[in-house]
């Protein structure tokens, strides 16, 4: 019998090694996957740490979706130059820029819900829900132990563990929980919210809220009754606090809108409630009143640039609303009983019947395009009547009718004052209107300006209507005819009571300078549409947050970091205070110090190695540096000799002349170095600066220029003495790499040197006037500017091209050289005495959006995140202006 065995054969150990790889990466998968469902399953209810006390709701269900097309607006610049958002902004701007923005899996991750709240103190919570990618913020505590993140610390109260960050004053607190991420700048709402008590609060409008599919990226909702509540206790308005008393808005009220660089559009909204102690109250009669199509809109001509429509109210019913919410203090009835008194005694009419017998329930003020007086249009509901009390009122000893006024074949009558009374009102400053008017299909038009009658008839006559007009088209596309009060506006010609205020939303709209702004009632239901559009006309250069009013006095020495990323500007604000601003967050941090002149930047080495940023120095010889905080670094401040001009920056060097003409060197750790010039004359300009050239101008008659090449002077200090006297410094400048000083006298003679300190071949040549600005040099040309705004380009060869700047003086002021749209070409920008900073090309041309508020010298850095540059520069009335330029 044979024995059969069989042997298992063994797998080679490269296949078992893979086989185990393997499994222990499909163990990993597997339990990856497991926890990222576990995440995604294992949820904590929003409502249970949102408390349900809030004014204000926003619910997004992709903070990307929501966010991402409305992050490059204007409106959101607007909105981040807020002081209270100047901790988020850096982080917005720098995503603006980032690549990331194009980046699938960024995107992915940001497509979470976001639920934000506002309560009656102003405190407001964010709750992100982090979906299965809260298998990655669950790890968190895990993470940080190994991960140090600046600002952000681990705390412990008892059972509840939560991170805190701090910046400055800022402090958030945030909570890790399940799914969600809780963050909020108040303690008080944090430990409500970390409660997860609140569900049981809300009531089932509040959860459907929380609850329901959204159609678009955005929901706000609000309780209208502690919403409007807020307002009045802000407001001064007595209308707005009588309205909160008056009604209750038992519903959740809706806000809904769109949002473009050219376009707003909004729509809320309120249902309400007559309180019962108000239900014969005049307000409330107003507020039950339902709004209609106001006739009067159809009979507008079409060159009408604002109006204020009131549909649906009569005057008198407009009176008693007012009479119902004045103040006792202002003894408003016993004043119309005056007023009916003396109407009776000389009209024999009384004020009833004088103006609300014959009057509807329409009334308008308007303005037309290229006139200054405005019409006002009544509604005439009788106009027998209307004819009866005019007569009255015409026929008395105090006015008068002058109906001797033809326009266009329309005879316009006139109400006016007699001659003998007007005079005596003139004396005592009184000036009452004088009044056209016409009666024209049921209403009756006044106006101080007759042509405005006749645009009015002519626009009526031949169809001319406001329907016709584009801009009122463009705006009234998506709202309702039905209004009860209908506002349309030009910001050039008028300004509605919501844009008056100056809050971060009242800025926003004033972006959009052509808008309508509708009230309408129906059902006990407030409904509230604006339409908003940009006209061309009103562009605007200003970088929103801008201009900044400098709080400490005369602005001075404006100068920008040359640190790489969003570098600090600096500048000079009254007597010894130096202001930051940082370029980011836009916010100004201002510190005092003792005998501060001038400002200059640091090298970016000085920076590396001693985080200072600024060199701050005074004419006693006091030399601060500074860090970007206006910290002051080690070793300094250091005493020098009196310093008789501003210091310039020189090979990661302070440089500078003194009143004893020595030449110092000041360096980052402190240490200085002097040497003895042999000049005989004062040193009244800066040293100039290139590469490791420099120069030094020793005015007076027998001054002259010095140059010097790492630090010791050339030519056997034997200086070139030009034929008169200069004001300025002398400008070098490189070509086809040979080195050339440029100097200009105070009257005219213009001088090009090479470095032996020789004339060049067309030099010197004579310019007409005379020169106290420092020559710039550009593209090739020098620029000269004369002390009565001449700006001159002067090409190598000797040939010139010159324009005159109107209006324009130059015994002071700057030329500046800058490349501020990155086309490897270098504008020109001027100032002079006055207020008006000036911007040409090289070759002389206009920049477009120039001039604009501003003196001295400006700095150019992107503020707004869009990788484009920003003008900076001061203006004599003491403000930081920021300019967007093509």
């Amino acid at each position: 019998m044979t024995k059969k065995t069989s042997e298992k054969k063994k797998k080679p150990f490269i296949v078992r090694f893979l086989l185990s790889i393997l499994i222990i990466l499909l163990i990993l998968i597997l339990t990856v996957t497991g926890w990222f469902i576990y995440s995604a399953l294992d949820k904590q209810n929003t409502a249970a740490v949102i408390p349900s006390d809030y004014t204000i709701y926003v619910r997004t269900d992709s903070a990307w979706d929501a966010v991402e097309p409305i992050i490059d607006l204007k409106a959101t610049d607007m909105l981040l130059s807020d002081k209270s958002l100047s901790a988020v902004r850096p982080a917005i701007l720098s995503f603006r820029q980032s690549h990331l923005r194009n980046n699938y899996f960024v995107k992915k991750a940001l497509q979470r819900r976001l639920d934000i709240t506002v309560y009656d103190n102003k405190t407001y919570l964010l709750v992100a829900n982090m979906g299965f990618l809260s298998g990655i913020t669950r790890l968190a505590p895990v993470i940080l132990k190994f991960v140090d993140i600046k600002n952000l610390t681990y705390l412990q109260s008892g059972s509840d563990k939560f991170y805190m960050y701090q910046k400055g004053k800022q402090i958030f607190y945030i909570k890790i929980i399940k799914n969600l991420v809780i963050v909020t700048a108040d303690e008080n709402l944090f430990k409500l919210s970390t409660s997860f008590n609140n569900a049981d609060n809300y009531t089932d409008t509040q959860l459907k809220a929380l609850t329901e599919n959204l159609k678009n990226p955005f929901k706000i909702t609000c309780d209208g009754t502690r919403l409007l509540g807020m307002l009045a206790s802000d407001s001064s308005n007595v209308y707005v606090k009588a309205l909160s008393s008056a009604i209750s808005m038992n519903e959740m009220s809706t806000v809904s809108f769109e949002l473009t660089d050219t376009d707003i559009n909004m729509k809320a909204y309120f249902p309400y409630e007559v309180n019962q102690n108000y239900t014969e109250h005049p307000l409330a009669t107003l507020m039950k009143t339902e709004s209609t199509v106001p006739s009067l809109l159809n009979k507008l001509p079409e060159n009408v640039q604002y109006y204020t429509l009131i549909n649906s109210f009569t005057l008198d019913q407009i009176r008693q609303a007012a009479f119902s919410v004045m103040p006792d203090s202002m003894n408003i009835e016993s004043k119309w009983s005056t007023a009916q008194k003396a109407s009776n005694a000389i009209f024999h009419t009384s004020i009833e019947d004088a103006f609300f017998s014959w009057t509807e329930d329409e009334i308008s003020i308007f303005g037309l395009e290229g006139k200054a007086e405005p019409v006002i249009a009544i509604k005439i509901s009788d106009e027998v009547q209307r004819q009866k009390i005019f007569d009255n009122l015409l026929s008395s000893i105090v006015l008068t009718s002058d109906n001797s006024l033809l326009v266009d074949s329309i005879r316009l009558p006139r109400i006016q004052v007699p001659n003998y009374i007007q005079s005596i009102l003139e004396a005592l400053g009184i000036v009452l209107p004088k009044p056209y008017y016409i009666v024209k299909d049921d209403y009756i038009y006044f106006s101080q300006s007759p042509e405005n009658l006749v645009s009015v008839n002519n626009a009526n006559q031949n169809n001319r209507r406001i329907g016709n007009n584009t801009n009122w088209k463009h705006v009234s596309a998506k709202m309702s005819p039905v209004s009860t009060v209908s506002l349309y506006y030009n910001l050039e010609r008028s300004i509605p009571f919501f844009l008056k205020s100056q809050t971060t939303i009242s800025n926003i709209l004033k972006l959009y300078n052509i808008g309508r702004f509708d009230i309408s009632s129906k059902n006990n239901s407030l409904t509230i549409q604006l339409s908003a559009t940009v006209s061309e006309s009103d562009y605007s250069i200003h970088v929103p947050g801008f201009p900044k009013a400098v709080e400490n006095g005369t602005a001075s020495q404006l100068c920008k970091s040359k640190a790489g990323k969003n570098p600090s500007v600096f500048f000079l604000a009254g007597n010894n205070s130096i202001s930051t601003l940082d370029s980011a967050a836009l916010t100004v941090t201002t510190k005092t110090f003792k005998d501060i002149n001038w400002l200059i930047p640091a090298s970016e080495k000085t920076i590396k190695s001693t985080n200072g940023e600024l060199w701050a120095c005074g004419k006693s010889g006091t030399i601060y540096l500074l860090t970007k905080e206006l910290e002051i670094v080690k070793g300094f401040p250091i005493i020098t000799d009196r310093i008789s001009a501003k210091p310039v920056l020189y090979q990661d060097q302070l440089l500078f002349t003194t009143e004893t003409n020595y030449l110092y060197y000041i360096n980052s750790d402190g240490t200085e170095a002097y040497v003895e010039t042999n000049f005989e004359g004062a040193t009244q300009a800066s040293p100039s600066v290139l590469d490791n050239y420099f120069a030094i101008y020793e005015k007076g008659f027998l001054g002259g220029i010095h140059l010097y090449k790492d630090g010791a002077e050339l030519n056997n200090g034997e200086p070139f003495i030009p034929d008169g006297i200069g004001f300025g410094s002398p400008c070098l400048f490189k070509k086809a790499h040979n080195l050339y000083i440029a100097f200009i006298t105070q009257d005219g003679l213009l001088y090009i040197l090479d470095e032996q300190l020789q004339t060049v071949t067309n030099f010197p040549m004579r310019l007409e006037g005379l020169f106290y600005v420092t020559l710039t040099y550009a593209d090739g040309y020098l620029f000269a500017l004369s002390s009565t705004g001449s700006l001159t380009r002067i090409s190598l060869d000797g040939s010139t091209l010159e324009v005159e700047i109107p209006y324009f003086k130059a015994k002071t002021g700057a030329v500046t050289a800058a490349d501020y749209n990155n086309d490897s070409k270098q504008e020109i920008f001027v100032s002079g005495e006055g207020n008006t900073v000036y911007g040409f090309t090289s070759f002389m041309e206009m920049i477009e959006d120039l001039p604009v508020s501003g003196y001295n010298e400006p700095v150019f850095l992107d503020i707004t995140g869009d990788k484009k540059n920003n003008m900076l520069i001061l203006s004599i009335d003491n403000y930081l202006n920021a300019y967007k330029l093509n």
